[in-house]
Order: C-alpha cells, then sequence, then structure tokens
C-alpha cells in the first residue's frame, strides 16, 4: 500500500468512528427533556434557610455503600482538623450509616434511602425521586446548614437536595 491509500485509509476510519460515536451518543427526547428539567432545576433560585444563617454546621452528603464510605472518611477528618469549630454531618443511606457513626469527627449521622442506590426498591415512578427530595429537603431545611459537602461528582439528587434545603454554599 502507498502512503496515500493509507492516509486515505485512515481519514475514512476517523470519518466512520465519528458517525458511528455521534450515532451511538444521541441522546433520546425522554434524555433531552430530562437534562433541561434538571437544568431548570439547578437555576431555580431557592432562598436560603433562615436557620443556617448562625448555623456552623457542615451536610456531608455520601449516598454510597460501605466501601466508598470508608475512603471519604479521610476527607471528613481534614474537614473538621480545618473546621474545628463547625459540626460535620453526614447523609447517607442506612446501608452505610455504620461507617460514619464510626468516626468521631462525624458528630451527627442522618439516614436517607437516596433514590437509584437503594437495592431493595427499584421499582419506582418517575416523580418519585422529586417528590421524595422535596420531603426531605423540608426536613434538613429545619436543621440548618451553611455549607454541604457533595461527596460524589455525578450525584446531581443530592446536589440539587442541598439547594433545595436552603444551604447556601455547597460543594
Amino acid at each position: 500500500l502507498s502512503l496515500e491509500q493509507l492516509l486515505r485509509d485512515r481519514e475514512a476510519l476517523a470519518v466512520r468512528n465519528r458517525t458511528l460515536a455521534e450515532t451511538l451518543h444521541r441522546s433520546s427526547f425522554s434524555q433531552q427533556m430530562r437534562h433541561q428539567w434538571l437544568r431548570l432545576l439547578a437555576n431555580s433560585y431557592v432562598p436560603p434557610s433562615r436557620k443556617a444563617r448562625n448555623a456552623r454546621r457542615i451536610l456531608v452528603i455520601r449516598p454510597d455503600h460501605i466501601g466508598d464510605a470508608l475512603l471519604a472518611t479521610p476527607a471528613i477528618r481534614l474537614l473538621k482538623h480545618y473546621r474545628p469549630q463547625d459540626e460535620v454531618h453526614v447523609l447517607a443511606g442506612p446501608w452505610s450509616a455504620s461507617v460514619f457513626e464510626n468516626v468521631s469527627e462525624v458528630d451527627v449521622v442522618l439516614t436517607v434511602p437516596f433514590p437509584g442506590f437503594d437495592r431493595r426498591n427499584s421499582s419506582t415512578n418517575l416523580r418519585s425521586p422529586y417528590e421524595f427530595a422535596l420531603r426531605t429537603a423540608s426536613k434538613i431545611r429545619k436543621i440548618g446548614y451553611q455549607y454541604a459537602l457533595i461527596l460524589r461528582h455525578d450525584h446531581w439528587w443530592g446536589a440539587w437536595l442541598a439547594q433545595l434545603s436552603g444551604i447556601r454554599y455547597r460543594l
């Protein structure tokens, strides 16, 4: 094969791969609608909780199972080291709460059966995670937190829960 033939074959292969990737990664209509809905929710204004104004509390949200909860403990210890005056509360699933109950830097452990993480309850309707977030946020709002640390980069539900709870500073 000549160099020209190899370059043409390589270019044709690249075009084929791009076309295939675009086809496979195209979002369905329902995925596009969900994405727009989540974007709208993320940009909506929720007034801060009045109880959070003077609160010296940090809510750490960690929905995962036991192994990931164990891996989160050094971050919690470091957080408490740099913010010793603040209470550190952890919001975890019932499946991993015992891990955080044994971490001396954690002041309070709250449990929530996070949607999508509870293996026993997989049959839910489309509205249930949103309705559950609203109910849970009203309870968290009553406690009052200044900061929220979501220890999972792809956990939109936890991030939205922190926003709905009126937590002003969320990471």
